[in-house]
């Protein structure tokens, strides 16, 4: 049951956003990174994410000098197995 409640409404959600521009300017992290620059930063991206281009985590890595990017073989999706363990580990690394 809540399986299909998130598919039925995942949909509608994304196109919201999609047609708001998701309710920011074109390229604002990257334009405001020097205001975050001083944050230690990981950046976990799915090496086959083509909804996510990896060239946009890879100059994000490049404008936070205090950034580590990983190229998971994962994808876009959360339920990406490798992308979910990898998560989990970064988290249980950084909050015990």
């Amino acid at each position: 049951m809540l399986e299909e409640f998130a598919a039925d409404s995942l949909g509608p959600l994304e196109a919201h956003y999609i047609l708001n521009d998701s309710f920011i300017e074109e390229n604002f992290i990257l334009k405001h990174t020097k205001e975050i620059n001083h944050i230690e930063t990981i950046i976990l991206h799915g090496r086959y994410d083509f909804v996510c281009m990896p060239e946009a985590a890879y100059s994000l890595h490049k404008a936070l000098p205090n950034s580590v990017l990983h190229m998971a073989q994962g994808g876009h999706s959360s339920s990406d197995l490798v992308m979910r363990e990898l998560r989990l580990a970064y988290t249980r690394m950084l909050f015990g």
